[in-house]
């Protein structure tokens, strides 16, 4: 629930970053975490026409798995950055999740790289890293690897705020693609998964730029008409906004 507190966090984030000093001379990777499912499937048995009826047990069940990515906008280039990553099924966080020291791997791995093609094709401007502060985020050896990398991140992520945060459309984009999917078979779910990762992998890379790059600008830059997020976010007193 976004209590007035939460909802004042927002307000002043919102009206911090549509000023031209942030919306015109910073771009911002934005990143989070999502569960990728496929379609369910269903389990049962066949009976023969004439057989007695009998109580038949059905199983449903949906192939998962779990991704963590980045957007970015087109500079000089043209072409709108994209990086989308498979999560270990068993982390080292709490509950088997991903911990500390996996975000800090997965910073080091994949975000380095990122950060560094997005900073060429932005010469002229701040580069900042978005992500919330979700524990992993706010682990010491992660803040100090930021640090020293010289990484600026986004200043106080307003809490439950992901209607705020463009990569919540891009995730849904995807996985409107992977429900609709039919390739998976009821019994190998180690193959489902693997065919799941295959078909996200094919549609993050055929998304079209000219959608990722509206989807960032889409924060603090007025698109056709349309109010940005951080517009209707205080015209909305800081409440959940529909984007």
């Amino acid at each position: 629930n976004l209590t007035r507190a939460k909802r004042a966090a927002r307000v002043s984030t919102c009206r911090l970053w549509r000023r031209p000093s942030h919306r015109d001379r910073v771009v911002v990777i934005w990143s989070d975490e999502k569960m990728m499912r496929a379609g369910s499937l269903r389990g049962g048995a066949w009976q023969k026409e004439g057989d007695a009826r009998r109580t038949v047990r059905h199983e449903t069940w949906t192939p998962q798995l779990h991704v963590w990515g980045c957007i970015a906008p087109g500079g000089r280039r043209g072409r709108a950055h994209r990086l989308l990553v498979r999560l270990p099924k068993v982390g080292a966080g709490k509950r088997g999740g991903v911990g500390g020291t996996d975000y800090l791997a997965l910073l080091k791995t994949h975000l380095v790289p990122f950060l560094k093609r997005v900073r060429a094709d932005h010469p002229t401007k701040r580069v900042v890293f978005m992500h919330d502060g979700a524990g992993p985020h706010r682990a010491l050896i992660v803040k100090k690897f930021l640090n020293e990398e010289n990484i600026e991140t986004f200043e106080a992520w307003p809490p439950n705020s992901p209607d705020l945060n463009p990569i919540e459309n891009w995730w849904g984009y995807l996985a409107n693609k992977c429900e609709k999917s039919t390739k998976y078979t009821i019994d190998n779910n180690q193959e489902n998964r693997e065919f799941l990762w295959d078909t996200v992998m094919i549609e993050a890379a055929h998304t079209p730029c000219s959608y990722l790059d509206t989807l960032c600008n889409s924060f603090n830059a007025e698109r056709e008409g349309k109010l940005s997020r951080c517009d209707q976010c205080v015209a909305a007193g800081g409440a959940k906004i529909d984007y």
